[in-house]
């Protein structure tokens, strides 16, 4: 990456939160169908008069076209429009979601997975971390624990840095939310010792496992798409101290429906000190391989709207 590219961490968010209450009013007023309508010719003028991530997402589906021709996959049409189309109804979905209009009959419980967390979390007194990711919509979670009703608050952690303005505007839409978001730069000491006291008080902590939030970060080299990446290991140094219970959540939309995945993974379990990367690693490439599953069924719902590959490529040098 030149020096003169920013760093995804340092780009200002792309979201525009006056957008962002046009179409809310129109779902408001006029139904979601005009809504959707209205996304659609924001997702044409930002594809037009945005070539920095029409090429983004031509690298992204080349790499995963590559990888999916390897393993004898074939993927469902996509173009880097319909990838932006996704995102602007991916962040719509968040809206309306935190405004309580998600039923959970528009949500496909995979297993039932979920119902199985929620009575775990109430009959156990200590509090679990569920990883996610930049794919689909980690949001659903609120529209599926409407319904199911977690007896415990979820918090999700997030680097804050380019969320800023977005943050303050799911403030406004509901200042109330039982999904608490626990904001930071960095994992320190003092963010350990909040997560603890969650986990302490018998709460989940939700992380994003898929981003490098700072360059200075330590990392972890798996295979991604057919090729090397780096993936952030604070995720799994914290769920490591914590002791807590691990689960990962996926939110695709696949014909229109949302399909919740979630798998339980118990308690990471290093044996032994001396080999703690080796057995880290295999963690993070199962995570990998659960991604790569995803993307599979739903190749849109890429969010990472950076050279991910390439950026990982300068880190290491």
């Amino acid at each position: 990456m030149s020096n003169e590219e920013e760093k995804w961490q340092d780009r200002p968010e792309s979201t525009s939160n006056i957008g962002i209450s046009i179409v809310l009013w129109c779902n408001k007023y006029l139904g979601r169908r005009c809504a959707r309508m209205l996304i659609w010719f924001i997702s044409i003028f930002v594809w037009i008069f945005n070539a920095r991530f029409r090429k983004i997402s031509s690298s992204y589906f080349k790499t995963l076209e590559l990888y999916a021709e390897k393993k004898h996959i074939k993927l469902p049409k996509h173009s880097s429009f319909k990838h932006l189309n996704r995102f602007c109804i991916n962040i719509f979905d968040q809206m309306i979601s935190w405004q309580h209009q998600i039923p959970l009959n528009e949500i496909n419980l995979i297993d039932h997975a979920y119902e199985r967390f929620v009575e775990a979390t109430t009959k156990q007194e200590q509090g679990k971390i569920i990883l996610g990711a930049h794919i689909g919509n980690l949001e659903m979670l609120r529209a599926i624990n409407q319904e199911i009703k977690l007896k415990n608050k979820l918090n999700i952690f997030l680097w804050t840095t380019n969320n800023k303005q977005f943050l303050k505007y799911i403030a406004q839409i509901d200042p109330h939310s039982s999904l608490n978001i626990i904001q930071s730069n960095s994992f320190n000491p003092a963010t350990i010792y909040k997560l603890e006291d969650c986990i302490k008080n018998g709460e989940t902590i939700i992380i994003l496992a898929d981003r490098i939030t700072d360059p200075q970060s330590k990392t972890i080299k798996v295979n991604f798409l057919g090729k090397e990446c780096l993936f952030p290991l604070g995720p799994w140094i914290i769920a490591t101290l914590l002791d807590a219970p691990i689960y990962t959540n996926y939110n695709i939309l696949v014909d229109g429906r949302y399909y919740c995945y979630f798998n339980e993974w118990g308690k990471i379990n290093i044996k032994n000190r001396k080999t703690r990367n080796q057995e880290l690693t295999a963690y993070v490439q199962k995570y990998a391989h659960e991604l790569e599953e995803l993307l599979f069924l739903a190749p849109n719902d890429w969010f990472n709207f950076y050279d991910f590959w390439h950026i990982d490529e300068e880190q290491t040098k």
